[in-house]
């Protein structure tokens, strides 16, 4: 297991503030957050490149925190990869273990196994420069497990590899991570390949952590409106809340009344303003003459089609809400045919209940 507790970290004028995560035996974490929000600046932390201002780290429950970076036991993949250009592929993943003045026949043993395992013992005799970005992503993962660590850590590992690959090579990578049976803190910005990877995920905007759970809970319950902002969500607004019933609370928005079911773990007052979101997807086409659903039935609305923008699978509409307060919706394309919708087009909409999250 490895604990973060209380870690501070001061460069210039960004920090790491009060950061805390518990990271499972065999788990695979992956921390998510904006450009400049400090994932890899905590990596480093973690590794011991950055000396900490103050706080724990432990590794197996071994304090590491003023251990050298040699000393900790921690396999580093870098975005970068930094494979060395003058050595070829074997000599690249046997690196580590060489240091270590591992025996030859030891060495060779480690090598073919791992090599094995991530289908590459073709490339063993090739040269770095040689190699796609996929190869080149696999021997630099060979080179940081060779060692067999305590603990990995995967800074971006998907950035450069092409968009065609990507998928199956990051389930086939995160496989075998998973038969090594050792934890993983995988960084990135890309909200899908954290969905699709993580056992769990944290969320870090401005050095903080602000919210970490199952994908499920984190993606579809935003705690804050920063993570709301980052997980792409439009639909932010200011209401009050004007009454309060077992399950749900009514808030004040735009002079319209708004439906929300609570949040078990805030406390609610009558008359205090809050913020809250509404999912783009959340937000459904409600036919005429057609029956609807229970979850939609308290939160219908008449708007008008204000803007259209197709995606390869999904159109983003705009849609105006009373007094000019535009709602972004989000549906797949074959939508848009069924219901025949156009610019300036008035459409009756449903508010999916779960799909509001207050804050």
């Amino acid at each position: 297991m490895i604990k973060i507790h209380n870690l501070n970290f001061d460069v210039g004028k960004f920090q790491l503030r009060n950061v805390s995560l518990e990271i499972l035996d065999n788990e695979y974490f992956v921390l998510l957050g904006p450009s400049g929000s400090g994932k890899t600046t905590l990596l480093k932390c973690i590794l011991g490149i950055h000396k900490i201002v103050s706080g724990k780290i432990f590794v197996n429950e071994q304090e590491v925190t003023n251990l050298h970076t040699e000393n900790r036991n921690i396999g580093f993949l870098p975005q970068n990869f930094l494979l060395f250009p003058n050595m070829n592929v074997f000599n690249n993943i046997a690196y580590g273990l060489k240091i270590k003045n591992k025996s030859k026949e030891f060495i060779i043993s480690e090598i073919k196994k791992i090599v094995n395992d991530l289908k590459i013992s073709h490339l063993l005799n090739r040269q770095i420069f040689s190699l796609s970005g996929g190869e080149t992503q696999k021997v630099a993962l060979a080179r940081a497990i060779i060692t067999n660590p305590n603990l990995l850590l995967l800074d971006e590992p998907y950035s450069s590899i092409d968009e065609n690959y990507k998928t199956d090579i990051c389930f086939e990578i995160k496989d075998n991570l998973k038969k090594l049976n050792i934890p993983v803190i995988h960084i990135t910005h890309n909200l899908d390949e954290a969905y699709a990877l993580a056992d769990r995920v944290g969320i870090i905007i401005n050095g903080i952590i602000n919210q970490v759970g199952f994908p499920k809970e984190v993606f579809n319950f935003p705690t804050n409106e920063n993570v709301a902002k980052f997980l792409g969500i439009k639909n932010i607004f200011d209401g009050e809340i004007v009454e309060i019933f077992n399950n749900d609370i009514v808030l004040n928005f735009n002079n319209i009344k708004i439906v929300v079911n609570k949040n078990k773990d805030k406390n609610y007052i009558k008359n205090k303003k809050i913020k809250f979101c509404i999912k783009p997807e959340s937000i459904k086409i409600i036919k005429p003459n057609e029956p609807v659903r229970d979850e939609l039935k308290e939160n219908i609305f008449d708007t008008k089609i204000v803007e259209i923008n197709f995606y390869s699978d999904t159109c983003i509409m705009k849609i105006d809400l009373f007094n000019d307060k535009i709602l972004t919706m989000k549906f797949p394309i074959y939508i848009f045919t069924r219901y025949n919708l156009s610019i300036g087009k008035k459409i009756k909409i449903g508010l999916w209940k779960t799909g509001i999250i207050s804050f």
